[in-house]
């Protein structure tokens, strides 16, 4: 590596070579070389004369050369001073100064700071550039303790270094408002006060000190800095802090002693008898202990087994008391999205709160709360139009931000009870929450769950975070014998006998619940317990004790709690009072009666209205097994009248009305709900949605248009193929079909055609897909469906291409063009894209990524039009592609993780994986193999676990770049291998072949020209354009490897005027350098030296860091075979490895690094063509 003099002037001066400190003695010199180092190019000597010597430039000069001479002595090498045509500066290839990369990160961030109101953090990039640029800084002041050996350049030194700190000012306000914004209330703050050295009395940074100081809760340093400052401004300049600054103090005085609000949480505890807590000393020490570690606790039982009363005990021993929010799942909300949390934040979020927390985190959640809107009047109401998608990482983020909010000055403790009902969004929003702040610091998450009643989202879920040490699971045991002898004692007042405690635990198996009523049951008996011949009454299980409660009470009474049953574990006195045709003064007598009998409890967990809960599920569940058919329809009915007037949830008015016998309704609610959850992203709930409504449709089919049945099937379709779902793909195709068939419905039948064909797509069946989208065309093309007929022709389009016949493909999607007429339907716009998309891929086979790119630009734009979001991730995919093989690998890098943050969000696992793999290509070709290798594996591991092998070997071909790159050339084998194998007989399969044929050939095994040969007769049997030019670059750098320069320069020759014509910019760098190597080999070195002069500039315009490195290794070597310095070729190569290797640290990257280090240390012939 080229040794470096780094200079240090962001603090006070130090100057290193090679980590040993470097000591100028004389005080002109130092004051030269600080000159110098701060202006980062050569500086004219009359400047530098006029600045040091004062106007003495005549006698400045013999003292200029001469301290130039003390300077040169005083380094470890001289060359680093340079002297020439007039000007003097410093080799700044050779010399690192921090204050020019200072201002280089400053100006690569931009305006955007500056752009970004206060009140929203910096994006990512930007965020990580100014947190560089700060950490460059050693101390407050640049060039600290420093002397200038006259005024004028003192002066000069000064307003430089102002200009500088400045700058510094101005990152350090940007960076603690973000760090603000972030609830980092410490960094922010500590920002702030650097800032204030630079401009004490700017009132920004008073304001920012005041308010970090009082949201870490320091209310007395916050008093104390006020009064400081306001001293400090009438001392020094006569004047009091500005009324901006005092009124913001004063808010802050006035509500500087947050306490916890009086919201208490209403725990669902069975009311049956008033029993002390007991029996379970065992199980808190476990759960203290868990909670210790700062795991979140999972406690499972089975139902009545104690588990809510558990956790009520445990916080109630906490000390302090912690901020409990209790939310609770319930069974008809769970295809509700984010439901449990949209209850909490509902009850236990402040007014106040809500209107402290930043817009960019309230706006995501004004969608689930409108109410917010209310509230806050800067927000702008989400509509959740159909088809746009949220993205669900910023709902958890917003979710988590709120938590961080309440959490910030008393510690939370969430409880999720009964959360083995809570919807798909809640389990992943759990799963997120517990991996970050605030509970991986203060605040503490339990779940109480059912494990009967567990669904697969829960499972997984438990199995994630079990894995990843983020909870643990406690499983609450059935109550031992001495438990229930003490609860008998207790209740009884009479010690049992051994029969009869024997008889309880049989007849309640140990569940706390049962144990209750069953002592419950015999408290006004005159039961003799303790005597050994006492047996119990006959209660057969646990349904006929509830019975004989409820058999006691009135028919009125009884028709009441039915009605309640049926509307749900929690109901409004106002909707029952409507349900149940009944005014208050008839309905109050009731509620009253079945609360003293236990069998509902008030429910304060929501505000403004008068809400009751069941005591017990079980009580619930045992009313409704009991309810006849018909009552139960009629009572459902009023019930949906009712809940119809106020806003509702799909989810819920589709049970009522599906319970009410109006199936169509029910049926169109359940689509509304699907809607709803793809909107809120919760892709399982939707499609549980989507088979609710087709359980409906199976009773209904006659009662409904054939439209609206395509509609339904299509809107599934759609969902599940973005999901690639294939089961459930061909599920859908074969119910059209036959509904299609019942009906003669050619729309029908040929849309279940087209979904079957989706089906093939998904699980690589081509020949089959190819027959399904003939057959589909055929149906399609007699009726006026213009989306489905331009759909059916790209897929049979894609089929032709997967299979190699690309001509007919063009031809396929041409047609779709054609018909692409009828844009009343919006839908055409995602089919336009989709058409535009295919004939991009089609132009990247065909080797023209120019033409593809600019395909790929139109189908970003129809489908921003819908908008389609899986559409824009396509296009987002395609114009990445064709970056690549333009040789625009940052450019491509850029534009797939665009598409990756989008493909995320809708979860279009298909996509992700094709992304994945375009950034680990696209970030082999710019150097940055860790993080390439990172993606590569995401691409294979998506591929493997949804059998999309075409993804892994894309996956396996940039594991291989990496390894062939860095000439590693068995290991770049072995991924070659896996991606061939996987795909023997594909395009992206020969993609793998050719290049492993090449390594083959550099490590001199007799097969390696003969695969890349077969690859290659292959690419050229189906016109695959740009297999054919990838593959005579392989051959051509194989005849190249053993000398055969003939063979390599016609190929190279021809490559030459291929790839320029075609924009093929990496290819054409590699073409060039083969010609020049030829040249050379030719004893031709002015014209090999034309050509890579030629070639230099291209490499680092297309962004090709390896492609250059071979132009430069090859330069080098020409020059010294004319005699001539390669001084600045070989500068070059070390900073091109020095960007290489910081950027790995993997193992086994690492490893083949060092070895490819080794050769170009020798000077062995380079190849690094991007491929």
């Amino acid at each position: 590596m080229t040794e470096k003099l780094k200079i240090f002037l962001l603090g006070p001066p130090v100057v290193r070579w090679n980590d040993e400190l470097i000591s100028i003695q004389r005080q002109r010199a130092r004051a030269l070389l600080y000159y110098l180092a701060w202006q980062g190019k050569l500086v004219p000597r009359e400047v530098v004369l006029d600045l040091f010597w004062e106007g003495s430039a005549k006698a400045g000069r013999p003292r200029l050369t001469e301290t130039l001479s003390r300077l040169r002595g005083g380094l470890p090498d001289a060359d680093l001073i340079i002297s020439r045509a007039g000007q003097i500066g410093l080799d700044f290839e050779r010399v690192y100064v921090d204050r020019l990369h200072f201002e280089r990160l400053v100006n690569q961030a931009g305006q955007i700071p500056s752009q970004i109101p206060e009140n929203e953090p910096l994006p990512k990039d930007t965020y990580k550039l100014l947190t560089q640029a700060n950490n460059l800084w050693r101390d407050v002041w640049a060039l600290q303790g420093v002397s200038f050996p006259s005024a004028e350049l003192d002066n000069w030194m000064q307003q430089a270094v102002e200009r500088v700190q400045c700058l510094r000012f101005t990152l350090l306000s940007h960076l603690a408002d973000h760090a603000a914004v972030m609830r980092d209330f410490q960094s922010a703050l500590d920002y702030a006060r650097i800032a204030q050295e630079y401009e004490p009395y700017n009132e920004d940074i008073h304001i920012r000190i005041i308010q970090n100081l009082a949201k870490l809760g320091l209310s007395d340093e916050a008093r104390a800095y006020y009064e400081q400052t306001r001293e400090s401004l009438h001392a020094e300049l006569g004047i009091d802090p500005s009324p901006r600054v005092t009124r913001i103090f004063e808010k802050i005085y006035q509500s500087d002693d947050p306490t916890v609000p009086d919201i208490k949480p209403k725990w669902e505890l069975h009311p049956s008898l008033d029993v002390p807590f007991m029996g379970r000393k065992n199980a808190m020490t476990e759960i203290h202990q868990i909670i210790a570690r700062g795991q979140a606790l999972i406690v499972l039982g089975e139902s009545g087994q104690g588990k809510s009363r558990l956790i009520r005990e445990f916080i109630h021993q906490i000390n302090p008391q912690p901020r409990v929010l209790l939310t609770i799942c319930r069974p008809l909300e769970s295809m509700q999205p984010f439901q449990p949390f949209v209850e909490l934040f509902r009850r236990y979020v402040t007014e106040d709160e809500w209107k402290t927390l930043s817009p960019i985190w309230i706006n995501h959640l004004v969608g689930l709360i409108p109410e917010l809107a209310q509230i806050r009047a800067d927000l702008r109401l989400f509509s959740m139009p159909e088809g746009v998608e949220y993205s669900q990482a910023m709902i958890f983020e917003s979710i988590r931000q709120v938590l961080l909010l309440m959490n910030a000055h008393h510690s939370l403790f969430l409880v999720i009870d009964d959360a083995h009902w809570a919807d798909e969004a809640t389990l992943a929003t759990v799963a997120y929450l517990l991996a970050r702040a605030p509970f991986t610091q203060s605040a503490s998450l339990t779940m109480v769950a059912r494990p009967e009643d567990m669904t697969d989202s829960f499972n997984d879920m438990l199995v994630s975070i079990q894995q990843s040490k983020l909870a643990s699971v406690y499983q609450l045991r059935h109550l031992q014998r001495e438990d229930i002898r003490n609860l008998t004692t207790y209740l009884l007042k009479s010690e049992p006998s051994e029969q009869f405690v024997n008889q309880m635990i049989s007849d309640s198996g140990g569940n706390t619940f049962f144990v209750l009523e069953i002592l419950r049951a015999l408290v006004d008996t005159d039961l003799d317990v303790s005597s050994s011949d006492t047996s119990l009454p006959s209660t057969k299980n646990l349904q006929n004790l509830i019975l004989m409660r409820i058999q006691r009470l009135h028919p009125a009474t009884k028709d009441t709690l039915n009605v309640a049953a049926l509307i749900g574990s929690e109901f409004s006195m106002e909707v029952l009072e409507k349900a149940c045709l009944k005014n208050p003064e008839e309905l109050v007598p009731i509620l009253e009666e079945l609360e003293k009998d236990l069998l509902i409890m008030p429910d304060d967990q929501h505000r403004g209205e008068l809400f009751y809960r069941f005591s017990h599920d079980k009580i619930r569940e045992t009313l409704i097994q009991m309810i006849p058919p018909a009552r139960a329809r009629l009572l459902h009915g009023r019930i949906v009248q009712t809940l119809n007037k106020k806003p509702q949830q799909p989810a819920v008015l589709a049970h009522h009305y599906s319970g009410a016998g109006e199936l169509i309704t029910a049926f169109r609610y359940w689509i509304k709900a699907a809607e709803r959850a793809r909107a809120l992203f919760s892709k399982q709930d939707a499609l549980l949605s989507y088979e609710r409504a087709e359980d409906i449709l199976q009773q209904i089919e006659t009662e409904l248009s054939t439209q609206e049945i395509y509609q339904f099937y299509a809107d599934w379709n759609d969902l599940a193929y973005n999901a690639t779902e294939t089961n459930l793909l061909k599920h859908i195709g074969h119910e059209l079909s036959k509904i299609g068939e019942e009906r003669g419905s050619p729309l029908l039948i040929g849309s279940g055609l087209d979904a079957l064909s989706d089906a093939c797509m998904t699980a690589n069946n081509f020949e089959l897909g190819l027959e399904y989208a003939n057959q589909a065309i055929e149906y399609l093309g007699k009726i006026s469906n213009c989306f489905e007929l331009v759909e059916a022709f790209n897929h049979r389009g894609t089929f032709l291409y997967m299979l190699n016949r690309l001509d007919e493909a063009l031809v396929s999607f041409q047609n779709a063009l054609i018909l692409s007429t009828d844009i009343r339907d919006s839908r055409i716009y995602k089919a336009l894209s989709n058409t535009h998309y295919q004939i991009a891929l089609l132009e990247i086979l065909f080797g023209n990524p120019v033409n593809a790119y600019e395909n790929g630009v139109k189908a970003f734009e129809y489908a921003q039009r819908g908008p389609h979001t899986y559409s824009i991730v396509q296009a987002y995919s395609i114009q990445s592609l064709a970056k690549i093989y333009m040789g625009k690998f940052s450019d491509a890098r850029e534009t797939a993780l665009n598409g990756i943050e989008l493909a995320e969000k809708i979860q279009g696992w298909r996509m992700l994986g094709y992304l994945n793999s375009y950034v680990a290509i696209s970030e082999v070709g710019i150097g940055y193999l860790d993080s390439a290798r990172r993606h590569a594996e995401s691409a294979i591991e998506i591929g493997q676990k949804y059998e999309q092998y075409d993804i892994a070997a894309l996956g396996y071909r940039a594991l291989g770049e990496i390894h062939r790159m860095l000439h590693d050339y068995p290991g770049a084998m072995n991924y070659y291998q896996q991606g061939f194998n996987g795909l023997p007989n594909h395009f992206l399969g020969f993609d793998n072949l050719y290049r492993l044929g090449l390594v083959q050939h550099y490590l001199a095994m007799p097969n390696g020209l003969e695969n890349i040969m077969m690859a290659q007769n292959v690419v050229n049997q189906f016109s695959i354009g740009i297999g054919i030019i990838t593959s005579k670059l392989c051959l051509a750098l194989a005849y190249a490897a053993q000398g055969d320069w003939q063979n390599a320069r016609f190929l190279a020759t021809e490559l030459e005027q291929e790839t320029s014509d075609r924009g093929i910019g990496s290819y054409h760098v590699s073409a060039v350098c083969l010609l020049a190597e030829a040249a050379i080999a030719d004893g031709k070195p002015e014209t090999a030296l034309n050509q890579l002069q030629s070639v230099v500039a291209e490499a680092q315009l297309v962004q090709n860091p390896w492609g250059e490195l071979k132009v430069q290794a090859t330069l080098e070597r020409l020059l010294l075979i004319q005699g001539e310095n390669p001084s600045q070729p070989k500068r070059r190569i070390e900073a091109l490895l020095e960007h290489f290797e910081n950027q790995i640290s993997h193992p086994e990257t690492r490893k083949a690094y060092y070895g490819f280090q080794e050769q170009i240390s020798m000077r062995s012939r380079i190849v690094t063509d991007p491929l």
